[in-house]
């Protein structure tokens, strides 16, 4: 009986925290932009109709096995557009407190703050950079050359994208390619998105994020990791040289 009130109490958690998302990152920005354009009150009460609409495709996208790309896109890129318009129209609003300030004019700023801080994200996050560290021990007599990656979310990206990253690797001649969890993340996933790192001549250990989770029958899915040459650590560790490699499951 206690478990079922905890589930409950988890369930509608969850709810709440995704309604509030669901209203600031999708409506809100929105309803106040255009309140401060029109000159009328920011808060409407008809605003909480879009957000229960949005609260219920987000739980439809995650709490089923539906992979429809324009809901998908319509969750990831939403969120991602949305945080940048609820910042910009935070400080919007906080603009038009000042003296001699027009909310019109404020408004249309706002906007297009909006539209080039996506546009910019956008093409900041489909470009794929590197950062050389090097890293010195009196304890390593042989040098190792590392290629380390995260976050790739194969799902929410096009699994192009990570044929994109094996190509950049392929160039550093590394030796071995860590992975620091979150490679994939929606229930439209399969492990043909992976073949890119199958074809990397190097060995390949990774640990899982907290998106992996999320994927219904993921663990299925790490079990078959192996078939492409990718080693799973679990809470476990392994020798690589005179490297000692231990991961940490999220």
């Amino acid at each position: 009986m206690v478990g079922w009130h905890l589930g409950m109490i988890r369930t509608a958690t969850f709810i709440a925290i995704t309604f509030v998302v669901a209203y600031s990152f999708y409506v809100f920005p929105f309803v106040a932009l255009a309140a401060l354009f029109a000159g009328h009150a920011i808060l409407q009460p008809w605003s909480l109709v879009p957000a229960l609409l949005v609260l219920f495709l987000i739980r439809l996208y995650f709490s089923t096995s539906i992979t429809n790309k324009v809901l998908k896109a319509f969750v990831y890129y939403g969120m991602g557009a949305g945080f940048i318009s609820l910042w910009v129209t935070c400080l919007a609003l906080a603009a038009t407190l000042l003296p001699a300030v027009d909310n019109r004019s404020v408004a249309i700023l706002a906007m297009a703050a909006i539209f080039c801080l996506t546009v910019s994200a956008l093409v900041n996050g489909a470009r794929i950079t590197t950062k050389p560290l090097v890293l010195t021990s009196t304890k390593i007599s042989k040098p190792a050359r590392l290629v380390f990656i995260s976050d790739v979310h194969v799902g929410s990206n096009a699994p192009r994208h990570l044929e994109h990253i094996c190509e950049t690797i392929r160039q550093h001649d590394a030796d071995a390619l860590l992975i620091g969890g979150d490679l994939f993340d929606s229930s439209d996933f399969s492990l043909d998105d992976l073949k890119a790192l199958a074809r990397l001549d190097m060995d390949i250990f990774f640990i899982t994020g907290n998106h992996e989770g999320y994927v219904k029958g993921y663990r299925k899915q790490l079990d078959r990791f192996k078939e492409l040459n990718i080693t799973v650590l679990d809470n476990e560790r392994v020798a690589l040289g005179e490297l000692n490699l231990i991961g940490v499951a999220d």
